[in-house]
């Protein structure tokens, strides 16, 4: 009786293992687009040569790695207060597409579309690739995709439901993320430190952002597999900023060394997962896969483990007395 259920277990093993669908997603692995917001500069460090120095560096980093990203930029960061296009900040742009990488809209001003009216967000959209749009079509290609500032889709169906219809519209797909972070306080502390001349204090800041990053990618896998009971293929929110120009490198290494081979956002599109309805309406900005969970009625626990940025970091940063 003990070898027969022995014997039965291991065909219906064998079986799951090496069914169609178990071999390819085994074949394909784990995926991860890099996405990367808020150019052409980022954090609270400025001066032309810095803005330059963290572009150059991130996009070594990419193209060292063979990363195909989509760079999200809010263009009111190339002009300067007589409303004249700041040369420098053209050209990192242009470096961004001569990389081989894809430039998206971010909204004009990074507007918050919870606090305007959705007449004036459509107007910062449309703003928002004057510069870019010319750009991509000298290389062959055009701005295909939309990121949300804040992550934020609307607060009212009306927004909601009206942000979308426009965006289809205006031939715009949305570029969601899967891989959300708190890497915006990392950032604001390490510059904090560089800024005092606090090298130690922003190599241990450095060092701690790429574990918290590999734990919330870890998350985000439960988070998958939870949902959809598979690895989806995942897209991951970075900024530009000084703290991605030194540490990005060992962050797309550890992904590399937990199996993730990186993908373009039109690849990861592809997975079905993305095809998933999302009815979410409120003030958060949150990560598609919670979008998908709340739509589909989740217990709260499902929400449960998510890491979080440690209050020392917090408190030099700023946010935390």
């Amino acid at each position: 009786m003990m070898i027969r259920f022995i014997f039965s277990f291991s065909l219906a093993l064998m079986a799951a293992l090496f069914s169609p669908c178990a071999l390819a997603q085994e074949a394909a692995g784990k995926t991860i687009c890099i996405t990367v917001d808020d150019l052409p500069k980022g954090g609270v460090l400025g001066g032309e040569e810095h803005i330059y120095r963290i572009n150059v560096d991130l996009l070594r980093t990419l193209s060292h790695y063979k990363v195909k990203a989509v760079g999200f930029v809010n263009e009111s960061k190339c002009y300067d207060a007589a409303g004249e296009v700041i040369a420098s900040q053209k050209q990192i742009l242009q470096a961004w597409v001569d990389a081989g990488m894809e430039l998206g809209n971010h909204a004009y001003s990074h507007m918050d579309i919870n606090r305007v009216s959705l007449q004036e967000f459509k107007e910062d959209v449309l703003r928002g690739d004057f510069l870019s749009e010319p750009l991509m079509a000298a290389a062959g290609g055009r701005v295909r995709y939309f990121r949300h500032p804040y992550l934020h889709r609307g607060d009212t169906e009306v927004k909601r439901q009206g942000l979308e219809q426009f965006l289809r519209e205006h031939n715009y797909t949305e570029a969601p993320v899967t891989v959300d972070n708190e890497e915006w306080i990392y950032n604001a502390a390490y510059e904090k430190a560089l800024k005092d001349g606090e090298d130690s204090l922003a190599a241990s800041i450095g060092e701690h952002y790429v574990t918290y990053m590999l734990d919330m990618v870890s998350y985000y896998e439960q988070q998958s597999q939870g949902l959809f009971d598979r690895m989806i293929a995942q897209v991951l929110l970075i900024h530009v900023n000084s703290l991605n120009a030194d540490y990005l490198a060992p962050l797309l290494r550890g992904l590399e060394e937990r199996g993730y081979r990186f993908i373009s956002l039109e690849e990861a599109l592809q997975d079905p997962a993305y095809q998933s309805e999302d009815t979410f309406t409120g003030r958060a900005g949150i990560t598609w896969l919670h979008r998908w969970a709340i739509t589909r009625g989740v217990e709260p626990s499902f929400f449960a483990g998510e890491p979080s940025c440690p209050d020392w970091v917090k408190r030099r940063a700023g946010i935390l007395d």
